[in-house]
């Protein structure tokens, strides 16, 4: 009997140690719910935050590659409008270059025609009785000079039109 009553109260005994671990592994679920609840409850916003900060870095990378691109595409075109203006002002140049030839080629007809001119006059002077230095001979060269001075100044200033 006694034996019986030993093991009763060993059963007893054991009811009440797992009775209080019980209550002492609820009481530790408790806390570490509480614990888990206020690191939530802390961590939660501030990673929401995060992740927004995140998002709005992101469309503002996009934003700068998409301005990058635009800026790109305006040195291309700003390239392409200075190659244009290059190849004008080569053709400008180009064109003054054929204007001056001409005018020198004129030039020099009109030295030729100046120097059959002159050898004319000298064979008809003899026939003159005004002496050689009264007669003064205008040149067709001062004439000449001063319109291909006159179409250079305005040839210049359209190829380079002042700025303001």
């Amino acid at each position: 009997m006694e034996k019986a009553t030993e093991e009763q109260n060993t059963l007893h005994e054991d009811k009440r140690v797992k009775t209080k671990e019980q209550k002492r592994q609820e009481k530790f679920d408790a806390v570490k719910q509480a614990l888990q609840a206020d690191i939530k409850a802390m961590v939660e916003p501030k990673m929401k935050a995060f992740a927004a900060e995140m998002k709005a870095m992101e469309a503002e990378t996009k934003a700068m590659k998409a301005e990058t691109k635009a800026m790109e595409a305006e040195m291309e075109a700003t390239k392409a409008e200075t190659k244009a203006l290059q190849a004008e002002m080569e053709a400008t140049k180009a064109e003054i270059e054929a204007g001056k030839q001409r005018v020198e080629r004129q030039f020099a007809k009109l030295e030729l025609g100046t120097a059959s001119l002159e050898a004319q006059v000298a064979r008809l002077r003899p026939n003159v009785l005004v002496p050689q230095q009264a007669i003064p001979t205008p040149s067709p060269f001062g004439m000449a000079r001063d319109i291909l001075a006159t179409h250079a100044l305005a040839s210049q200033s359209r190829s380079n039109p002042p700025r303001n």
